[in-house]
């Protein structure tokens, strides 16, 4: 709005200057009002960019995945977990085997040394009894064997001779020459043991 059009119309200059103080506010609000409206412009072409860009990547990955061979990849993530497992299982029993085997060994060595504490005719039929000892699979507890001193007992009492401190004593002669040995549960096993270890008795003779 221009003074000269405010004097056309016959105001007077007060007027005018009011009139045209209350125009340059209303000018000057509607400036900022533009401006804020102009920024916010910008904003969202900025943010619509970034959009613009994005979907352009999202595109061109979709693009990548379609080129893909997603069974195969698919095939490929069942086949190695397959593997896995299997290796898992192998681990698994190749653990369980080597406790066994060590607890075995642990057994024979323990069922060795408690052997060593008794006297026996002659190696051959120490060796023998450690066999058919071993296969009575007493239970081993802190280092011993529960029952066996009561096993060894009855072994004696029905296995004469067997003992050295049995062989030496000239009551047992007749024994010996008619040496029968009953194994646990008359297995052939342990009745192969049994001739081992009286013909073992009868070379001592």
């Amino acid at each position: 709005m221009k003074r000269e059009f405010l004097k056309e119309l016959g105001l007077e200059d007060s007027v005018i200057d009011k009139v045209m103080g209350e125009n340059g506010k209303d000018v000057e609000k509607q400036k900022k009002e533009t401006e804020k409206v102009t920024e916010k412009i910008k904003g969202l072409e900025i943010e619509l960019e970034a959009n613009k860009q994005t979907l352009d990547e999202a595109n061109s990955q979709i693009e990548k995945f379609k080129e893909m061979d997603i069974e195969g990849i698919k095939n490929s993530a069942e086949e190695w977990k397959t593997k896995y497992e299997s290796f898992q299982t192998e681990a698994e029993n190749q653990k369980t085997e080597l406790e066994k085997k060590m607890k075995t060994q642990e057994y024979e060595f323990s069922a060795k040394d408690y052997i060593n504490s008794l006297k026996f005719a002659n190696d051959f039929t120490k060796n023998a009894f450690l066999k058919e000892f071993v296969g009575q699979e007493l239970k081993l507890s802190d280092g011993k064997f529960l029952g066996a001193d009561d096993y060894i007992k009855q072994f004696k009492e029905n296995n004469p001779g067997v003992f050295a401190d049995e062989n030496t004593n000239p009551d047992n002669q007749q024994n010996q020459n008619t040496y029968v040995y009953q194994p646990k549960g008359g297995s052939e096993g342990g009745q192969e043991v049994a001739a081992q270890i009286a013909s073992a008795i009868a070379g001592t003779i």
